[in-house]
């Protein structure tokens, strides 16, 4: 039977309580990770012997965001345009632009991209974001070969 945990309470620290059923696991740096037991038992019974811990962030989400020096999403799909086919015209570069910020947006929803916050306070990491967008040109020049 697993250990329950109760997170802790601070200052800055959502004041939720729960008590989970956790898994005592060891990361790459041999610190001790909690791991709810419904999530290791998912990854074992898939085959999976590791889990890479998330990216936690204990502070809120729009005080971390003010703070941050990351990407909005515009600026971001401005960088990613450099990386898709020119526009033909102007309606073209629009339709093009909505479809980037979609895109990253998306990507940071799925935790493809870190990101902080939501909606207009949302701030992209720029490696994570980098990262992204080293995937989406392998990937294009895949489909073009």
């Amino acid at each position: 039977m697993a250990n329950p945990i109760v997170p802790p309470t601070g200052s800055e620290i959502l004041r939720h309580r729960a008590e989970i059923d956790i898994v005592w696991t060891m990361t790459a740096d041999g610190l001790p990770w909690p791991v709810p037991a419904s999530v290791a038992e998912m990854h074992l019974a898939n085959g999976c012997q590791t889990i890479d811990p998330p990216r936690l962030y204990l502070r809120a989400a729009a005080i971390a965001a003010k703070e941050s020096n990351g990407l909005t999403v515009t600026e971001a799909a401005q960088q990613h345009l450099v990386d898709l086919p020119p526009a033909l015209d102007a309606d073209d570069a629009k339709r093009l632009f909505k479809a980037a910020k979609a895109k990253i947006s998306l990507a940071c929803k799925a935790g493809h991209i870190r990101a902080i916050g939501t909606g207009r306070a949302r701030r992209i990491d720029p490696a994570s974001f980098a990262e992204w967008r080293l995937r989406q040109r392998d990937k294009f020049l895949r489909n073009d070969a």
